[in-house]
């Protein structure tokens, strides 16, 4: 069984900050009810509905524009709404595909004033920040347990309304973007919900680096 201290070996030495991809939520007015695209092309889908929360992954088929063109969705992860919050979570290709409750998943504690959320990947135990971190612009970011500066994932985004949000990923990370990406949904839902962050509501510019598909892609 792998031990925290090798979970955190593992992260940094598969994930690499420096070589991010860009993956695009496409509806700026609702980040967790969006297409996503990578390289301009469809890559997952985050969609919320008044009993869940689901991701998908968009199966492509035939050229743009042919007669035998068509994109497919198959659902990684299903998370259940409770009354208040969220009950139970489910993947398809992580933790034997058995559904658990989602706060043993994500645990959410607070520590000097901040909250953060905490969960258990393939590759080891991660948490998400919200709002401003020391030294850093992105209004969310996903670092290693034990190595605040190792950047898995970061989210940036403008005005609601004008431009998509961004969700950067370090280059390393493809084996766990359905996870990412369920996390960042369930937490901008909890931040709208509790009115944790104003950057939430109004968003943020931020020019952050990457490419769409890779570091040695152009930046679209």
């Amino acid at each position: 069984m792998m031990s925290a201290k090798d979970g955190v070996e593992s992260i940094l030495a598969i994930i690499n900050p420096e070589r991010a991809t860009r993956l695009v939520l496409t509806n700026p007015e609702d980040p967790m009810n969006t297409p996503i695209t990578r390289n301009k092309k469809p890559y997952m889908r985050l969609k919320n509905t008044a009993d869940r929360m689901t991701v998908s992954r968009c199966l492509t088929t035939g050229a743009p524009g042919s007669a035998v063109h068509s994109v497919k969705e198959e659902v990684l992860v299903t998370v259940k709404h409770a009354l208040i919050g969220f009950n139970s979570i489910q993947f398809s290709n992580h933790l034997s595909g058995k559904a658990m409750k989602a706060k043993d998943w994500l645990k959410e504690t607070k520590v000097a004033g901040r909250r953060k959320w905490t969960m258990q990947t393939p590759i080891g135990e991660c948490c998400w920040v919200v709002g401003a971190v020391p030294n850093r612009d992105e209004r969310l970011l996903l670092v290693a347990a034990e190595d605040n500066e190792h950047r898995i994932a970061w989210v940036t985004a403008t005005a609601v309304g004008r431009d998509p949000y961004a969700l950067y990923v370090s280059a390393g990370s493809e084996a766990i973007h359905d996870m990412i990406i369920i996390s960042f949904g369930i937490i901008e839902e909890i931040i709208r919900m509790k009115g944790l962050d104003d950057m939430a509501k109004r968003g943020r510019v931020v020019d952050t680096p990457a490419t769409e598909a890779s570091s040695s892609s152009t930046s679209s």
